[in-house]
């Protein structure tokens, strides 16, 4: 019965966890927000700086003038 109890108690925990970091997104659908924005701001910049640095440039003219319509 302990161990019921147990898992009972250690579900309530996950879903009052779960529902507590729920949001509302500026579209008013329902999410999950697990780091703060400004973390996510930097996860972003850091991923994306890692991928400039391990993505050579591409030498075709007619793909950087593709992509600069884009930028």
């Amino acid at each position: 019965m302990s161990r019921l109890r147990f898992l009972f108690r250690l579900f309530t925990l996950i879903v009052v966890v779960l529902t507590s970091a729920c949001a509302t997104s500026p579209t008013g659908r329902k999410q999950l927000k697990f780091f703060p924005e400004s973390q996510m701001a930097q996860m972003g910049v850091a991923s994306y700086m890692q991928m400039k640095e391990q993505t050579p440039l591409s030498k075709s003219k007619v793909t950087n003038r593709y992509v600069s319509c884009f930028a």
